[in-house]
């Protein structure tokens, strides 16, 4: 493994803000909830819905739910009285940030927005909150077990073949990754899984051929909310050989599970944000999920808000923190090895502690090129 330390963010927070003033008769805690594409996408939308539930049951808030690709946020706000408004996905995010400049006495969260760590811009806004997660990092773990579960592989050779060549290439027993949103949150993760495939191949002397990402250019189904975009990709990525994919499409990656499903064959790793540890319809095909506690960070939105001790500023879910994690879906899917297993477990306990790059470029094979 090359040795490349990572650096982990922390949480960076400024004063609160609070719509109660002391000794006034305290109201029910108005909670407004604004999901990018639907409530029961299975996935982040689902998990932060489920938060936000659990608050109304323990903390007697009032829920306001809307959701959709559109959603006019200044209307809900006006309407409804929110004292605190949880959105979810990037798309949401700038048009939440210009709402917060207008309304100071409300608190905003947004969950699962992309941040890219080298700007602290949004960091001063007392009544704003950005819950990121770190998924490139356990993107990194999926790449190395889709290494490790693919197969059959060959050993290493000098030529453009492999993960820089062709995306479109029929490779038998392939891994495979595509992108909802041509963004840089997706591409970032993308390039990550492609860092743990090199890597597999790297400690394993192996060359696995990795279709729909290159380094630089991929398949991206233009929208993270497009099922049956993703469902296209899925297929003709199986048609090419693909034995795993990995979809970073957010709620769309279901698209993908059902081109599996109806295909008989492959196995998905999905970014969306699954709360595995609990039945899952789609376990059959689901080797792994990338877990974001997006549930426990709305409910503990709403709490503090209700409690007046709401605070702005970026929090970050990370390996270390246990804020994101690849969670198993189904150990038997895939037929996945006990050693392999163990691998990816000693690698992500290296991660936390940062000994490990997820930097493709340091796991590159010599002797290769990009080729789109």
């Amino acid at each position: 493994m090359a040795g490349a330390c990572l650096l982990l963010t922390l949480v960076v927070a400024t004063g609160g803000c609070s719509r109660t003033d002391p000794g006034t008769e305290s109201k029910a805690t108005v909670a407004c909830e604004v999901l990018y594409g639907a409530v029961d996408d299975g996935g982040p939308n689902a998990a932060v819905h489920r938060g936000m539930v659990a608050a109304r049951r323990t903390l007697g808030v009032e829920l306001r739910t809307h959701s959709g690709t559109q959603p006019d946020l200044a209307p809900l706000v006006e309407e409804h009285g929110c004292d605190v408004v949880v959105a979810t996905g990037s798309p949401l995010g700038n048009a939440v940030l210009q709402l917060a400049k207008q309304h100071p006495d409300i608190s905003f969260v947004i969950v699962d927005r992309f941040f890219d760590f080298t700007s602290a811009e949004d960091l001063v806004r007392r009544n704003v909150r950005i819950v990121a997660y770190r998924s490139d990092q356990v993107a990194f773990l999926a790449g190395y077990l889709a290494g490790g579960v693919a197969g059959p592989h060959h050993e290493r050779g000098p030529g453009p073949a492999g993960p820089h060549g062709d995306i479109e290439a029929r490779h038998e027993g392939a891994v495979a990754t595509f992108g909802g949103a041509n963004n840089a949150h997706n591409r970032v993760v993308m390039d990550a899984f492609r860092a743990g495939v090199l890597a597999y191949g790297e400690d394993n002397d192996e060359e696995i051929d990795l279709l729909g990402w290159n380094g630089r250019d991929g398949l991206f189904t233009g929208s993270d909310v497009d099922i049956a975009g993703a469902r296209r990709i899925t297929n003709r990525l199986i048609e090419r050989g693909a034995g795993v994919v990995f979809s970073v499409a957010g709620g769309a990656g279901v698209g993908a599970i059902r081109a599996v499903l109806t295909a008989g064959k492959g196995v998905v790793i999905d970014s969306g944000g699954w709360s595995l540890g609990r039945p899952h319809r789609y376990s059959k095909v689901l080797l792994a999920g990338i877990v974001k506690r997006s549930e426990e960070a709305s409910f503990d939105a709403v709490r503090d808000v209700a409690r007046g001790s709401f605070t702005g500023g970026l929090e970050v879910g990370t390996l270390t923190n246990r804020g994101v994690d690849l969670e198993l879906m189904n150990r038997d899917v895939g037929h996945l090895p006990e050693s392999l297993r163990r691998n990816v477990e000693e690698l992500e306990v290296a991660l936390r502690r940062g000994l490990v790059s997820i930097d493709a470029a340091d796991y590159e094979p010599t002797g290769h090129e990009h080729h789109n």
